[in-house]
């Protein structure tokens, strides 16, 4: 857990949930660029 940007904020371990929950970021972060352009398009489409 020491390796975690909050280590040291909580006297209890964080939940296994919560890890599973937030262990997408680093997918995430390949995806943005997916997400705005879907996000751009989807946008342009209800303009018209």
């Amino acid at each position: 857990m020491a390796d975690m940007m909050w280590a040291g904020r909580f006297s209890k371990q964080v939940d296994d949930a919560v890890n599973a929950f937030n262990s997408s970021i680093a997918f995430d972060g390949c995806m943005y660029k997916y997400d705005i352009l879907g996000s751009i398009a989807h946008a342009t489409m209800l303009g018209n």
